[in-house]
């Protein structure tokens, strides 16, 4: 078995995470990045916390552009909308739907199902470890 760095493979299998969970979120007509926004919209309403573009960029560390195309999609699918903002008229405030509400359920169902698939190769014992160690890696 060839040895890579360890750098490399987190790499690795964080792209291939990512391509996974793309493909299976296809069936529902999202992206990853869009499930992400409206999971983090989602938490922030029900916390009673208003949430504007630049709450979404700075939590998902994305630019402006990027998150402006993310919203305007989940906007044209009816997944959040945008509501006057208790910040001031220049401001506008990120609200689920409940279209979007829904959306989120079906799509943590598919989250689930993919980690489940590709950690399937490790036992019980060794996917704790896994988190374990990650983890140690996040906090330091």
């Amino acid at each position: 078995m060839k040895k890579y760095p360890l750098g490399a493979m987190l790499k690795f299998v964080s792209r291939l995470s990512e391509k996974n969970l793309n493909d299976m979120m296809t069936e529902l007509n999202i992206t990853r990045s869009q499930m992400d926004l409206l999971a983090y919209v989602f938490v922030k309403n029900k916390e009673g916390i208003e949430v504007n573009q630049v709450d979404i960029e700075k939590h998902l560390n994305l630019k402006n552009p990027t998150v402006s195309g993310l919203i305007n999609r989940l906007e044209k699918k009816e997944y959040i909308k945008r509501e006057a903002s208790s910040k001031g008229a220049n401001f506008k405030s990120i609200v689920i739907t409940s279209n979007g509400k829904e959306l989120l359920e079906d799509g943590r169902k598919v989250v689930e199902n993919a980690e489940k698939n590709m950690f399937d190769v490790l036992t019980k014992e060794e996917k704790k470890q896994l988190e374990v160690l990650l983890q140690k890696i996040i906090d330091n």
